[in-house]
């Protein structure tokens, strides 16, 4: 098996472009949350964030292989993120319609375009879909108990003598292993960032 190749909106829009169904549901299952969480904060309910994801999801996929040949539109995080918050300003106003008047006047109304805090929040849930696709790649890069070491002690950020305790390692095995997998995870980042410039990406 080849070293497996960590995913980026680029990537994956070329993989959509010919009609990779795999990589529709990888696009799913990576940018779902990113969805819910911005529906979230414009105060949508659970029930609303469901329908944003479907409705974004199905505008995505008839507008992914027009995006990529159309590089004039933008940056990816720009685009998609004015397809979401078009999505939501729709069910912000289905939900209005069903308001009675007196209460419909006292809502304020939602702007067309997308205001600097939705912005801000957009870059940054696309900065943890990033990051999750990077240590998705690492972890099937190293050993198992590498990757389990890893995530308890760095991304969990549990004690050193909780981890050394628990997996049975010294704090020089336990450091060791912190230094070679963060050296991994710079150079899956960079690799992304080569195939794809646009994605905005730091490991702290």
């Amino acid at each position: 098996m080849g070293v497996p190749i960590p995913e980026t909106p680029k990537t994956l829009l070329e993989k959509l472009r010919d009609g990779d169904e795999i990589s529709q549901s990888k696009f799913y299952a990576l940018y779902r949350e990113m969805i819910v969480s911005l529906g979230m904060l414009k105060g949508l309910n659970a029930a609303e964030c469901d329908d944003l994801v479907q409705e974004v999801m199905i505008l995505f996929f008839e507008k992914a292989k027009d995006f990529y040949l159309r590089p004039e539109k933008g940056h990816f995080r720009t685009w998609f993120g004015k397809i979401i918050h078009g999505k939501i300003v729709d069910l912000l106003r289905k939900r209005k319609v069903a308001l009675p008047e007196e209460v419909l006047a006292s809502v304020p109304a939602e702007t067309e375009a997308p205001d600097r805090l939705f912005d801000l929040a957009c870059q940054e849930e696309l900065r943890k879909v990033y990051l999750q696709a990077a240590l998705e790649t690492l972890r099937a890069r190293i050993e198992p108990e590498n990757y389990r070491i890893f995530e308890y002690y760095v991304l969990k950020n549990h004690s050193a003598s909780d981890t050394m305790r628990l997996f049975g390692v010294s704090r020089n095995q336990l450091d060791k292993n912190k230094s070679r997998t963060q050296t991994i995870l710079r150079n899956i980042i960079a690799e992304m960032k080569r195939n794809d410039p646009e994605m905005e990406l730091e490991l702290d």
